[in-house]
């Protein structure tokens, strides 16, 4: 089989005509460029509707490249990127892309748009066989596998149900002033600026009692309570004009469901709603208690990750904690459905309960599960070695691996707050450091 590192057919005929090419394709950049398939890619997004006024500054690949981009590009924005684009020819080449001298991106908003276009509309579970399917033959020793979990957190701030309330009750306010103007009606009467003043304050203090958070809670649940209905009246009285839009209809949904929600709270000190919402600003995220001594909770995607010969694919990711433990037999069957037989698992010892105990009994799978029972008068050594090797892999190859997309792939806090968005960072993270380590290993 050709080597990819040498192939120069996935560029336009004028890019590897250029003498920027050969300086370009032994950069890093270049070198995860080229292990990735991108003409692949681009088949899973569905062909750009004729647009107005914003030019297509990329093409499909184009765009793909450019997501994967702003993974290798860890801790730039994506108004970063855009300059760095205009001004940096390696970074225009990635994109499939040459700007004449005249030629800029000016849309300050393009990267965001594109990854936007790209998560809604492409398929991660077709994105993630197309690139496992382009690195399978690079692979050795397929059999052997490791698996963890790991939460990869956005970027949000600590939530309280405090800062919810008040968070909630701004944005309700805010709209409120934007109907009475619309509408040309005088604005309800409420104790919105004395709660601010009194939120101020609240906010200033260092040391906050349990009874000081009761009384700022209750206050905040009166006034959001009041807000919503006098809201409901001026909707009533004007039923005839659409004041909410689509976006706005499901933003003031989410409201109602919050105050419901930190109502119950209140009536019911010590309960708990599945699924409450934590975030006004990302709805969908989910506390996750992780039981970690310096971070108990995390706040972003949790992933169930598999490893094999080096590189890394995701088995099950959700914005809800799940147990890993239960995900085993499945990652056995999905991993044998696409690469073969499965050998070998490491996994910790949240794995190792009687069901997968059994499953990998059955399968003739070795397992680095603590032993149960007594210890057996004639150890098989060669087993014991092979054991003590994938408790030893999966120790240091998961943990790196995580370390590594946190570290290099813009993973550490994900800043994205669009859902499809914060999951497409994720997969395209995990496999630029895919295609990294096999182009490493492709040099050496």
């Amino acid at each position: 089989m050709p080597n990819k590192y040498h192939q120069t057919s996935i560029f336009p005929k004028e890019l590897t005509l250029s003498p920027r090419w050969w300086i370009f394709k032994d950069s890093k950049l270049g070198q995860i460029h080229q292990e990735l398939p991108f003409d692949e890619l681009a088949s899973l997004l569905p062909d750009p509707e004729h647009q107005t006024g914003r030019p297509a500054h990329l093409s499909k690949k184009g765009m793909i490249a450019l997501v994967f981009l702003s993974s290798c590009m860890n801790g730039m924005s994506d108004k970063q990127l855009r300059e760095r684009i205009n001004t940096d020819w390696a970074l225009q080449m990635f994109c499939f892309r040459q700007f004449s001298d005249n030629y800029t991106i000016k849309e300050h908003g393009y990267v965001s748009r594109v990854k936007k276009i790209v998560g809604e509309h492409i398929d991660f579970d077709l994105l993630q066989q197309n690139m496992l399917s382009s690195f399978k033959d690079d692979l050795e020793n397929v059999g052997a596998i490791l698996m963890d979990a790991t939460c990869y957190e956005v970027k949000i701030k600590n939530p309280t149900r405090v800062k919810l309330l008040w968070d909630t009750i701004c944005w309700v306010h805010n709209q409120m002033k934007l109907w009475c103007k619309a509408l040309k009606i005088p604005m309800p009467r409420s104790r919105f600026n004395d709660q601010r003043k009194k939120q101020l304050n609240y906010q200033k203090k260092k040391k906050r009692s349990h009874k000081k958070n009761l009384k700022r809670r209750r206050s905040l649940v009166y006034l959001l309570e009041k807000l919503l209905g006098q809201f409901l009246i001026i909707r009533t009285e004007n039923s005839g004009t659409k004041l909410l839009a689509d976006r706005e209809t499901a933003i003031f949904n989410m409201c109602q469901r919050i105050l419901k929600e930190q109502k119950h709270f209140l009536s019911n000190p010590p309960s708990s709603i599945p699924d409450r919402i934590v975030s006004f600003a990302q709805p969908h995220i989910r506390p996750i208690v992780r039981g970690k001594e310096n971070k108990p909770v995390e706040y972003g995607l949790k992933v169930h990750m598999v490893s094999v010969s080096g590189i890394s694919y995701i088995e099950h990711m959700d914005f809800c904690a799940f147990h890993e433990g239960v995900r085993y037999q499945k990652t056995i069957q999905k991993h044998t459905a696409f690469f073969g037989e499965v050998n070998c698992a490491g996994a910790d010892k949240l794995y190792a309960n009687n069901k997968n105990r059994t499953y990998s009994t059955n399968k003739g799978i070795i397992t680095c599960f603590p032993r149960k029972g007594p210890k057996p008068k004639d150890p098989d050594k060669q087993k014991d070695t092979l054991v003590k090797a994938l408790s030893n892999a999966r120790n240091t190859v998961m943990e790196g691996a995580f370390g590594n997309h946190k570290e290099s792939y813009a993973l550490k806090k994900i800043t994205a707050r669009n859902p499809q968005i914060q999951m497409l960072m994720v997969y395209t993270g995990v496999f630029a450091s895919n295609a990294r380590y096999l182009s490493q290993n492709k040099v050496a």
